[in-house]
């Protein structure tokens, strides 16, 4: 029992024991007012801070008690009975190397506290002092190379079981390992575009001189003379080109400066055949299409509507 009185409950320790008298009146000074069974819980909910003054005066006062009982329990009796108490009597042989088992584990764990990996200064350089280490991965042996010693320790100190660890083998085991070299330095050397072409007035002399080679619709060339540049007024040609092509032009004067620029003879068509027939094509003649499309001629998919 704690206390001389003989009902040493909770409640006579926290309001009425001696031994925490100097406590309880420096709890009854901070609430201004005395503490009792019958009014803690409503001082308790005043405020936070009479909450908190009366859970430490709780908390601390209960530690106290168990620690000093803990502190005064009498020792238990101990109770020896013979071939209970895994004694060496009976079985001298089996203890004797029981025990030398044990001694050898503390060996062993001696020479593991002296060989514990070094986890310190982690910052490693490129310095090439290549040593291979080597574990045994699934009953087959693994090597991996590794740049300096740094390197070594950095990777073995992210294990967190030394089974998991590289051993320092011989380097001649990391032959078929993929090796440091040093890399040869990139040296760019940019390469400078081709310069743009002008057209000299020599050249737009001779070029205006020429004649378009485009051909009407009934075969007959238009002889235009060759154009040096050209409006954007809309009105769409269609032409086909020796080899087949069918393209669209915003004007004819667009369809000449073609002609005229790549020596291609075009032969001009209906505009039916450019986007008629078949599945306009959206992405070069966009424009166009989409003039067709809004005065009704081509659907949205660029079918032909009118015939």
């Amino acid at each position: 029992m704690y206390c001389i009185d003989p009902n040493d409950d909770a409640e006579h320790t926290i309001f009425s024991c001696p031994r925490f008298r100097a406590k309880r009146e420096k709890v009854t000074k901070d609430l201004g007012q005395a503490m009792t069974a019958d009014n803690v819980v409503n001082i308790m909910l005043e405020c936070s801070e009479k909450w908190n003054i009366v859970r430490n005066y709780l908390d601390n006062t209960m530690k106290i008690k168990e620690k000093d009982e803990r502190e005064n329990e009498p020792p238990k009796d101990i109770l020896f009975v013979s071939g209970k108490n895994k004694e060496n009597v009976e079985r001298p042989i089996e203890f004797a190397k029981k025990q030398e088992r044990q001694d050898s584990t503390l060996v062993k764990n001696k020479k593991n506290n002296k060989k514990r990996l070094n986890c310190t200064n982690l910052e490693c350089n490129n310095t090439i002092n290549s040593i291979c280490g080597g574990k045994e991965e699934d009953k087959h042996m693994k090597y991996r190379l590794f740049m300096n010693e740094c390197f070594f320790r950095k990777v073995n100190c992210a294990f967190q079981h030394a089974n998991n660890r590289y051993e320092m083998v011989s380097i001649d085991l990391c032959k078929n390992v993929g090796a440091h070299y040093l890399t040869k330095p990139y040296v760019f050397k940019p390469i400078p575009l081709p310069a743009e072409k002008e057209l000299s007035p020599k050249t737009r002399r001779s070029f205006s001189s020429r004649r378009s080679q485009t051909l009407g619709v009934d075969g007959s060339f238009c002889d235009h003379a060759c154009p040096a540049s050209c409006t954007e007024e809309y009105d769409p040609q269609c032409a086909v080109s020796s080899s087949g092509q069918r393209k669209m032009f915003v004007n004819h004067c667009k369809l000449d400066y073609n002609s005229c620029l790549y020596k291609v003879v075009w032969h001009r068509r209906p505009l039916s055949e450019c986007v008629g027939g078949r599945k306009a094509d959206m992405t070069q003649n966009r424009g166009f299409i989409g003039w067709m499309q809004r005065v009704g001629i081509l659907d949205r998919k660029g079918k032909l509507v009118l015939s």
